[in-house]
């Protein structure tokens, strides 16, 4: 249909209709509206969404003959964020429900491949989005995929040997990067460095991860200022490196998902067998 990424709002319902669903994939991105410190802006997780949504996409049209990408429009939402001015917080169960209404109406049409990327670090987020995914695809097959937060704890937290050498070297000697750090601030250098602020003055706040799950943790742990790690050791050059990193890993988990090959792997967060962050609502019938 087109040699390029499709906006699925651009879409008649009849040029939709007319797609072969074996060779369309949908993808969507969901990331919520949170404070990130003084220097980035409350998208900033939405932002980077769309970004590596779209180079996965890019990915997906060179490396899949005859393949049907469609962008359908960013969703704003998320869970498990950080108390700031600015910050939308949405309860897990709405995160699990919208995921789910959207993938069951897709199913309905016939669609059979779709992935969504959720990025934003909560646990929490994570589950909401993968229990959504688990139910619809135990009511119409293996149709929808969430790679984010099993790829988010490779590159964040296991840190494979496989990452590219200065990923790992920064990793090694700022090991407390987890909320609008080098790792953030880099990526935003080079998605719109208009929107960045003077990052280079701020000092290393380092805490244990396990306490940013508390939303308060901003002003509790963070002397009030809204980040953890080391912005001032941020580079558009690193940005583009952790960007090309996670697209390149999306991607091959993504194809491995239309190939229906060895994906399952990747279907959660190691964070999904804990009881005490998963959602409270009843499954969907």
């Amino acid at each position: 249909m087109s040699s390029r990424v499709i906006p699925y709002e651009n879409l008649t319902w009849v040029e939709l209709d007319s797609l072969d669903r074996d060779k369309t994939v949908i993808l969507v991105a969901v990331a919520p509206m949170e404070q990130h410190g003084h220097h980035l802006p409350l998208g900033t997780d939405f932002f980077e969404c769309i970004t590596i949504m779209e180079g996965v996409g890019e990915e997906l049209k060179e490396k899949v003959s005859d393949l049907n990408v469609l962008r359908y429009p960013p969703i704003p939402v998320g869970t498990g964020t950080m108390d700031k001015t600015g910050t939308v917080e949405f309860r897990q169960e709405t995160v699990k429900n919208i995921i789910y209404e959207l993938g069951q109406s897709l199913a309905i049409y016939g669609f059979k491949h779709i992935i969504v990327f959720g990025c934003h670090g909560a646990p929490t987020f994570a589950i909401a989005i993968e229990e959504a995914c688990e139910e619809l695809n135990q009511q119409y097959g293996d149709i929808i995929f969430p790679p984010m937060g099993y790829c988010l704890s490779q590159i964040f937290v296991s840190r494979p040997q496989d990452a590219p050498e200065e990923i790992r070297q920064m990793a090694d000697r700022f090991p407390k990067d987890w909320h609008a750090g080098y790792g953030e601030t880099s990526m935003m250098l080079n998605i719109n460095p208009e929107l960045v602020k003077d990052y280079r003055k701020f000092e290393p706040v380092e805490v244990d991860v396990i306490k940013l799950l508390d939303r308060k943790a901003a002003d509790k742990y963070g002397k009030g200022l809204g980040y953890f790690g080391y912005p001032a050791q941020s580079s558009k050059q690193f940005g583009k490196l952790m960007l090309d990193h996670t697209i390149k890993i999306l991607t091959k988990m993504s194809i491995d998902f239309l190939k229906r090959e060895n994906y399952k792997q990747y279907l959660h967060t190691p964070y999904w067998n804990l009881p005490h962050l998963r959602t409270k609502s009843e499954k969907h019938r």
